[in-house]
């Protein structure tokens, strides 16, 4: 279920290496370092899953929601699911961090209950991140360079242990929040914004028309466009081109024709699939996908 290129590649950087990993079908671990500049091009992207960074080195900046967090070693943030947040690079250091992804949908496992349930309260209700400063990060720090090492290992008994070591993670940054709350949060300014948001992920395979979604929420057009552009840096329909290709290289990467992929994605013709993947990806859904089966197979 994972598509680890995707993930991988989100940053834009030039190279990412892979120092651990680990997936199971509640989360995905890895601890990765990226090579890069100033220059890279990189993209506002979402995916439904939690995110979690920790960073060990680098200079980077994350924006979220109109927030932008300057990433300080040792410093963690968490970015929730469908909340659009690109990465961009302050210099040519290499960034090296920790990343916990954690399945969002029809993921009834612990460790998404616990975040969810802790997240969806009144007060961070409509909150799309938490940043945690490096004095506040010591323990979760130790379990994470402990999950980071259980990776490592080749024995049996070793990988038991990766599900014990996130799950406390998870908890660690629980208490934080709960003890200290967290020294910045993006709160989305706009509450038509978060329901768009809220339609589209529920709708975007469907038919649909910026003129359709203006009528659903008696707005205009342009004002419908201009605000959530000003969200997410890119207009509703990218954001639907955006989400269908995300979803395609998902059910491409679980065994699916290319042809039946981009149907289910909403895509009514495969010509214009193959022009908007290449776009958003890089790449061709052939190309993607024997990349994604040779890294399955390592």
């Amino acid at each position: 279920m994972w598509d680890w290129e995707l993930l991988k590649n989100g940053s834009g950087c030039q190279r990412v290496d892979i120092l651990a990993n680990f997936k199971n079908e509640d989360f995905c671990y890895s601890k990765i370092v990226s090579f890069g500049s100033e220059d890279d091009e990189v993209v506002m992207h979402n995916h439904a899953l939690y995110e979690i960074i920790f960073c060990v080195s680098g200079d980077v900046k994350y924006i979220v929601e109109g927030e932008r967090y300057t990433l300080m070693d040792g410093s963690m943030l968490i970015i929730k699911p469908i909340v659009p947040h690109k990465l961009v690079m302050l210099s040519s250091r290499p960034f090296e961090r920790h990343i916990l992804y954690v399945s969002h949908v029809a993921n009834t496992s612990a460790i998404n209950q616990m975040l969810t349930r802790s997240l969806q309260t009144d007060m961070y209700e409509r909150a799309g991140s938490f940043f945690i400063a490096p004095e506040d990060t010591g323990s979760i720090r130790t379990y994470f360079d402990s999950l980071c090492k259980a990776c490592r290992q080749n024995d049996s008994g070793a990988g038991q242990l990766p599900p014990v070591f996130a799950q406390a993670i998870v908890a660690e940054f629980i208490l934080q929040i709960k003890e200290k709350h967290p020294e910045h949060m993006s709160v989305g300014n706009s509450k038509t914004v978060d329901k768009v948001l809220l339609y589209l992920s529920n709708h975007f395979t469907e038919k649909i028309t910026l003129g359709a979604i203006a009528e659903y929420f008696h707005i205009s057009q342009d004002y419908c466009n201009r605000i959530f552009r000003k969200a997410t840096g890119m207009s509703v329909m990218q954001y639907v081109l955006y989400s269908r290709v995300i979803f395609a290289r998902q059910l491409l990467n679980e065994g699916y024709a290319t042809g039946e992929a981009a149907l289910q994605a909403g895509f009514s013709n495969y010509s214009g699939f193959f022009r908007a993947y290449k776009k958003v990806t890089g790449r061709s859904p052939k190309e993607d996908r024997r990349i994604v089966g040779e890294f399955n197979d390592n």
